[in-house]
């Protein structure tokens, strides 16, 4: 064993020999006039008879100051190879503090010995562990790594285990002083998981919390990362507040685990009311749109939504969609939809939709799609004209990919971030149409070629103080080998390009960008200024050539929340209009349920 230096400290203009003592209580005897002399004190170490500066400084030198100082001191020493490092005693005088410490040897790690209880091997463990031998030790590095080998044992079902530092032995060799040290890892018991417990008032089933989390009742507890699944849970956007999940354990070696979280509103009713100026000789119209959405029905995770639509003129048009985010307890997400369209007299459009989806992480899923379209022609669509039926019978299936990333969310605050969805379907139409050949009327059949893709995406940036921008885009196209009026794009109303009125264009491409300055007054108020820049394609139909252009659109807006729901009132115009009298107003109003 080394032989310890005697140390000595100054007193006055005197060296005196003090025994070492414990230095929390030499802290705890120091004078309290002494431990509050300055604002700011600047302290040295003193050992073998030199000292030497020490860069830590405390705003009032008082216990509860002087302690942390101490333990800086010797992280500092230990850091550089003096292991056995102790603080003897301290001293406040003026602005300036001497600690008295006792290095002891500056020790290389010798050996290290491994106990293990054969779960995972020692060579193993060595290997994460990392200690270079015959290099100054440093308990600092040692910390670091101690959880690398902890997180191993939990992903294997022992999430308690213990590495432990039971012997340390300093040999006297040639080459200096080493350090024998031996660890030795105790495993502890092999946690289950017993159940999922939530708040008494949650409506959400445990179950849905256990898939998400990826865990199985009775099956060994795994290391969980209790930070990615509050945030998983987060994304999913049913619930208003998530905590920090606990795991607790009993004394048979069951855990629970507990989440504690506050629900969403069950769901929601929306009402979108607009007014439409005077044009080409008819007076102002109303429109509007009505949707209602359930949020975690039955306590699933899904979502069940209907909304109906009321364009401009005699048309309207219905949605229903359903998704649930698991099937069988796997992350298959199975969804189903269908929509409906009546234009006027002129056709009747039913659209079935199928998708099972993959999500890999809570923010990504990637579905396979199904899709069958049935299109009939009403009275003024069967009528002939140029010697065929406006609208032909119709019926395609298409069959494709869907992407989406992130989730639309309610905005409560500026903050970074963003949403993407865009798939891609191809397939076959077959129409059936009325013909006049020769002055008879006979019947075609043709097959077409068909391909659709959509796109949309925003992204939230966070500017200065409470404001934000907001930029995003929509785009839908259709390609085909021949077009007619009930496969193309109805754009323009405030879902889609604001400044104009509901459907006035039809195209086969159509796209839009969107640019908001948002000013935040609230949690979920906020006021924005708009401006839209839409491009419309319209392909030859009927002799009628093709056309595009672009179509700027700009307004301003005002989103509150009251005490009967979410406000929101927008005014838009384009450059074509004569007077800001022209502009168009929409009313919303979202009501929870």
């Amino acid at each position: 064993m080394m032989r310890q230096t005697n140390w000595w400290v100054v007193v006055g203009r005197r060296w005196l020999y003090v025994p070492g003592v414990f230095v929390l209580l030499l802290l705890g005897a120091l004078p309290r006039s002494s431990r509050a002399q300055s604002a700011e004190t600047k302290w040295r170490v003193v050992g073998d008879t030199r000292a030497v500066a020490w860069p830590a400084t405390v705003a009032r030198p008082t216990h509860d100051a002087l302690t942390p100082a101490a333990k800086r001191l010797l992280h500092h020493l230990r850091t550089a190879g003096y292991y056995f490092a102790t603080v003897d005693s301290v001293r406040v005088s003026g602005a300036t503090g001497r600690f008295y410490v006792r290095r002891g040897p500056r020790v290389a790690l010798g050996t290290v010995q491994l106990q293990t209880d054969g779960v995972i091997p020692a060579d193993t463990l060595r290997h994460w562990l990392r200690l270079p031998t015959m290099q100054y030790f440093r308990p600092s590095v040692f910390a670091k790594r101690v959880p690398i080998v902890l997180d191993r044992y939990a992903a294997r079902g022992y999430p308690r285990a213990e590495l432990r530092i039971t012997g340390l032995r300093l040999d006297t060799t040639a080459h200096g002083p080493r350090l024998r040290l031996t660890l030795r890892v105790q495993r502890g018991p092999r946690l289950r998981l017993e159940r999922v417990a939530l708040p008494d008032d949650a409506r959400t089933n445990p179950s849905f919390v256990r898939n998400v989390a990826g865990l199985q009742r009775g099956a060994p507890l795994r290391r969980i990362d209790r930070s990615a699944l509050q945030t998983a849970l987060q994304n999913t956007g049913l619930f208003a507040s998530v905590g920090m999940p606990e795991v607790r354990i009993d004394s048979t070696g069951g855990a629970t685990l507990f989440v504690p979280l506050t629900e969403a509103p069950p769901g929601t009713f929306d009402v979108v009311v607009g007014y439409l100026p005077p044009a080409q000789g008819q007076g102002g119209q109303l429109v509007g749109t009505g949707q209602l959405a359930l949020i975690n029905p039955f306590g699933g995770g899904r979502t069940l939504s209907a909304a109906l639509n009321r364009p401009a003129g005699r048309s309207s048009t219905v949605r229903l969609q359903a998704e649930a985010p698991y099937v069988l307890g796997w992350p298959l997400r199975l969804g189903a939809g269908f929509a409906g369209e009546q234009r006027d007299s002129t056709f009747l459009t039913q659209t079935f939709d199928g998708a099972l989806g993959w999500s890999p992480t809570s923010s990504l899923t990637v579905s396979g799609t199904l899709r069958y379209t049935r299109t009939r022609p009403g009275p003024a669509g069967a009528r002939l004209r140029d010697g065929r039926s406006v609208v032909p019978q119709a019926r395609q299936v298409l069959y494709g990919l869907l992407l989406r990333y992130g989730r639309p969310s309610a905005t409560v605050r500026p903050a970074l971030a963003g949403w993407f969805s865009g798939g891609i379907r191809q397939g076959i139409r077959r129409e059936q149409f009325r013909r006049v050949l020769n002055g008879d009327t006979t019947t075609t059949r043709r097959r077409l070629r068909q391909l659709q893709a959509d796109a949309a995406g925003r992204l939230s940036v966070p500017t200065f103080g409470q404001q934000a921008l907001v930029v995003g885009g929509n785009a839908q196209l259709v390609l085909s080998d021949a077009y007619t009026t009930d496969m193309l794009y109805r754009w323009g109303g405030t879902q889609t390009l604001r400044g104009y009125d509901s459907d006035r264009f039809l195209g086969h491409i159509v796209a839009r960008a969107l640019a908001e300055y948002r000013y935040y007054a609230g949690p979920r108020s906020f006021a924005y200024a708009f401006l839209d820049l839409g491009f419309v394609r319209r392909p030859e139909l009927r002799g009628r050539p093709a056309t595009a252009g672009w179509h700027p659109g700009y307004g301003i807006g005002i989103r509150t929340q009251t005490g009967i729901g979410r406000v929101d009132v927008s005014y838009a115009l384009n450059p074509t209009d004569s007077s800001p009298a022209n502009g168009r107003i929409h009313l919303g109003l979202s009501v929870t349920l």
